[in-house]
């Protein structure tokens, strides 16, 4: 008898797994799918892994979207299943493969650069957190489940009552975790609260594990697209705001070293990948010799703001403000008004101002932002007949447009640094051999060794280019006559291996990994190292002033190196800051008037330079 009642349940239960089995299919994918991103990288931030905000969010946005899908219609249904689960997975694993590759996660402030990284994207850049693979597949595993079980519904009014009750609670819990999260805004806290972290939303890796996969994409999408603007209009008050600042900035002062470059050419290469470690006598004998000849600045750091790394650079060094890391549109680049650029100084001076790179103008739309940044041409590969891009060696076909003009400056990027690290590279082809004979591989092995060989390797393309350069320049007599002018857009991500790089460079986290090389020379200059911390936001003022130019340096967020009142320090992109004698770990506690007053500067240094792009401040005030 029990038997026979066990196999009557049995189809009913069956039944209302097959009617109503895709809601707690739905609604438990979702949560696995933030745990996992979350659970693989929660030692990233400061919020624990089950911290009571995190699980409001995910809680809530779970419980809003499964309701919206008990509202809909079957094949409305099945479609809108598929799009949040597949789109989803897609998120997880792009926010992996960003973090594997560039050490932060996808924000959509990144989507003008996407279509340049994916033409870089090579095989050996995919690695994956496992735990991210496992949750995604048990997620599109239960999708199956759920487009093969979804069934037809009528519209009762008991579906209605649930699905309107179910997005009640799932918007009362996001907005409970959003109450959160701003309650302690007006608290005075010595570590950076989680409000300044929800607020300004620049600090990705915290943002992911405070908010959750979820609530992360919708305020990330509402912020890097300015979506505040549409209900508000503070073009004025930004305005003044802005005009206030820098009305309050000193003028800058002369000092020993302005002007010492006056009247002389100039070329400004900015080095793709090549990391201080890779700079040595026996890597690139080139480059070194006349780094040893340079000013020399010891202490300079490469911060990458965005994750479109080379870009970031050439952008801060060319215009002295950081990049737009969100709610800016890719047209800032484009469009806005850059009257103290780095090449607009020297046309105004007289002279010829172009760039030079090997991938076509097409590849962060080079071709027409460098051309609103104020040079006269952008000449990619193509134009100057190269037979690989990826050699640069092959520069040297420009050679004759670079010098065609009595006064002339260069912005060159080279591109040889780029991975891949591997087999499939022709400059590891041909510089393998002597790659293996001269690098000092210590006591590393396995794959840590090989793409430290394919480092050097690349390295030795690179020095091979400036050789030339400089040989060419001699013989022509024009180098007595030019600056030379060498830093690096980032530390080599391209080893795929932040924990290498740290060893190798003696350092205990990422933002100290991004000391890179600055230098300057040019014959019959002096010799002379600086200690002083410098960043990609002071190189233009400190040529500005080497170049004697007359310009107003307080529309710069960088300042001159050799004026002993301003700068000495770098701002990291998650806060963080370095300032030669203090590493500020950000949201460390520290309980100090120095470090209060430092947190004050550098945090108002990424706010005015945002505030600058958005507003094309220059458009309005300098034109």
């Amino acid at each position: 008898m029990i038997e026979t009642l066990a196999q009557k349940r049995r189809p009913v239960w069956l039944e209302l797994l097959k009617k109503y089995g895709y809601i707690p299919a739905f609604f438990i994918s979702l949560l696995i799918m933030d745990f996992g991103l979350r659970r693989a990288y929660n030692w990233l931030g400061s919020t624990p892994l089950f911290d009571t905000a995190p699980i409001l969010f995910t809680i809530g946005w779970s419980a809003l979207l499964t309701a919206v899908a008990v509202a809909l219609p079957r094949k409305i249904k099945r479609v809108y299943l598929s799009v949040v689960i597949v789109l989803n997975a897609a998120l997880s694993i792009v926010h992996s493969l960003l973090y594997n590759i560039f050490g932060n996660f996808f924000s959509f402030s990144d989507m003008a650069f996407a279509g340049n990284g994916i033409k870089f994207l090579e095989r050996e850049y995919i690695r994956l957190s496992r735990t991210v693979i496992v949750c995604v597949l048990i997620s599109l595993a239960a999708l199956v489940f759920m487009i093969v079980h979804t069934p037809k519904e009528k519209y009762t009014r008991h579906r209605i009552i649930g699905a309107a009750l179910g997005a009640a609670a799932g918007i009362g819990l996001i907005w409970g975790a959003h109450a959160l999260v701003t309650k302690d805004g007006d608290e005075i806290r010595w570590e950076i609260g989680r409000t300044a972290i929800y607020e300004d939303f620049t600090n990705l890796k915290e943002c992911l594990n405070l908010t959750g996969l979820y609530h992360y994409t919708a305020r990330d999408f509402f912020i890097s697209f300015d979506l505040m603007s549409v209900f508000s209009n503070t073009l004025g008050d930004d305005l003044k705001e802005l005009d206030a600042y820098f009305a309050a900035k000193a003028p800058k002062k002369s000092n020993e070293m302005t002007g010492i470059f006056a009247g002389k050419n100039l070329f400004l290469i900015q080095l793709e990948s090549i990391d201080d470690w890779m700079l040595t006598k026996e890597y690139m004998p080139n480059l070194y010799a006349l780094k040893e000849k340079s000013l020399d600045f010891q202490n300079h750091y490469s911060a990458v703001y965005i994750s479109a790394g080379t870009f970031n650079t050439e952008f801060i060094a060319n215009t002295g403000l950081l990049p737009g890391m969100s709610g800016i549109s890719s047209r800032v680049y484009t469009k806005n008004h850059y009257p103290n650029s780095l090449p607009r100084l020297f046309i105004d001076e007289g002279y010829t101002a172009r760039s030079y790179h090997q991938s076509d103008g097409s590849i962060y739309n080079r071709g027409n932002i460098h051309l609103n940044l104020g040079y006269q041409s952008y000449t990619s590969g193509e134009d100057m007949g190269v037979s690989d891009i990826m050699l640069d060696t092959e520069l040297m076909k420009a050679y004759e447009s670079m010098t065609a003009n009595d006064r002339f400056f260069n912005f060159i990027i080279t591109i040889s640094g780029h991975g891949p690290y591997s087999d499939s590279s022709i400059v590891s082809r041909l510089h393998m051999e002597k790659a293996l004979e001269i690098a000092d591989t210590g006591e590393l092995s396995g794959q840590n060794r090989e793409v430290f060989v394919h480092a050097v390797a690349h390295a030795i393309e690179t020095d091979e280019f400036i050789g030339q350069l400089v040989k060419r320049l001699e013989s022509d007599g024009l180098l007595d006559n030019t600056v030379l002018v060498f830093y690096a857009d980032h530390y080599n991500y391209y080893v795929m291996n932040d924990a290498l790089i740290q060893i190798i460079k003696g350092v205990e986290d990422k933002n100290m990994s991004q000391r890179t090389v600055f230098f300057a020379y040019s014959p019959g200059i002096e010799p002379r190292k600086i200690d002083k911390v410098t960043s990609g936001l002071d190189i233009l003022p400190t040529l500005a002033n080497l170049f004697g130019f007359d310009v107003d340096y307080r529309y710069y967020m960088g300042n001159d190196t050799f004026d002993e009142d301003e700068g000495g320090y770098v701002v990291f992109a998650d806060g963080s800051w370095y300032d030669g004698r203090l590493y500020r770990k950000y949201n460390d506690i520290i309980d100090d008037n120095y470090v209060i007053m430092m947190d004050e500067i550098t945090a108002q240094d990424v706010k005015i330079t945002q505030k600058i792009l958005k507003t094309d401040y220059f458009s309005h005030r300098l034109r």
